[in-house]
């Protein structure tokens, strides 16, 4: 396993993908407020959405008019696209985002309704392969999370989880670690995150940690490194 690379990200918009968007309500009064009034958000927003930019610019409006899905997806391209060629579509290219769908897809039945954990995982991956000092690796990296062989190994989970994009990359090191044998074994023993854990030398311990931190850094999420910390 190698070092992940801390990605410079949308920060206030990647922790909307955070949010149970389903439990907000039709009228989405209750966003986080930090989010919408970010200076860099509101103006990524109003470039995605030109025709929506009037003074009274209401984000509020943008989600109830093109739902969530929508909003983030073409938010998430425009992105993609200023991180792909260093300037902003005229025309959204929804080809950039087809891996990150897809991925969301793939984990629906191990995730909660209404957040975007595996989707920004995807998104963490994409802009690591354009920004990134070690694109092939993180090619590497995001083609083993893919691979369905790779997500059988959640099948034997019986919870769905909101963290998915934490569990994703726990078992990406754990299988690394422990080779997929044993680590199908373990899972379907019922073993849990600190058994697991312990079964890791130093060395491979400090290396997942120093990983999971730059990705919860990157996206804005420093308080789960608290709650993924092992017990002891």
């Amino acid at each position: 396993m190698n070092e992940f690379e801390f990605i410079k990200m949308p920060v206030e918009f990647a922790r909307l993908f955070q949010v149970n968007m389903e439990s907000i309500g039709v009228h989405f009064k209750s966003l986080p407020s930090k989010a919408i009034n970010n200076k860099a958000f509101y103006s990524l927003a109003k470039i995605t959405f030109p025709s929506e930019s009037a003074e009274e610019f209401d984000f509020s409006v943008i989600l109830k008019k093109n739902g969530w899905h929508g909003v983030r997806d073409q938010m998430t391209s425009q992105y993609l696209h200023f991180a792909k060629y260093g300037k902003y579509a005229k025309k959204l290219d929804q080809t950039l985002i087809h891996e990150l769908v897809d991925l969301e897809e793939d984990f629906s039945n191990y995730s909660v309704q209404g957040f975007s954990r595996a989707y920004l995982l995807g998104f963490y991956f994409k802009l690591w392969q354009l920004q990134g000092e070690s694109p092939v690796y993180a090619n590497e990296a995001f083609s083993i999370i893919k691979d369905k062989k790779f997500q059988s190994l959640f099948e034997a989970s019986a919870n769905r989880l909101a963290q998915t994009d934490i569990m994703i990359l726990l078992v990406l090191h754990f299988r690394d670690y422990l080779g997929e044998q044993k680590l199908r074994s373990l899972i379907a023993s019922s073993k849990g995150f600190t058994a697991l854990y312990n079964e890791l030398d130093s060395s491979m311990k400090n290396l997942f940690m120093r990983n999971i931190a730059r990705y919860l850094y990157s996206v804005g999420d420093e308080k789960m490194m608290i709650s993924i910390l092992p017990q002891r």
